[in-house]
């Protein structure tokens, strides 16, 4: 999670306590969704409520937030190419990342 956190906050230009933060402000809700969309794509078993907490959620809406956020951003892959592409070449980096990061 901590490397999908990070290569969104690369790309998008936010720091970790911005994605942390409460936030609604502009375009940090739909960095918030992308990760939330590839860590469950990248890591499976990761329990969706966990992903929340980890983003300082209390444990009643952490699950309904990151399953909105999935859904969100899963909708929009299905209709919109260019978020599919954008999606499909963010979860590479991430596997890739992580990859390295075994390896070591």
């Amino acid at each position: 999670l901590d490397i999908t956190t990070a290569i969104i906050c690369q790309e998008y230009g936010f720091t970790l306590e911005e994605i942390k933060s409460r936030s609604r402000k502009g375009n940090l809700p739909r960095a918030r969704y992308r990760i939330f969309y590839i860590s469950k794509r990248v890591y499976p078993a990761l329990q969706i409520r966990e992903t929340g907490r980890k983003f300082g959620m209390a444990n009643q809406n952490a699950h309904s937030v990151v399953i909105h956020g999935i859904n969100q951003i899963a909708g929009e892959v299905k209709v919109t190419p260019k978020v599919k592409l954008e999606m499909e070449l963010l979860e590479k980096r991430v596997r890739e990342e992580l990859a390295k990061w075994i390896r070591r």
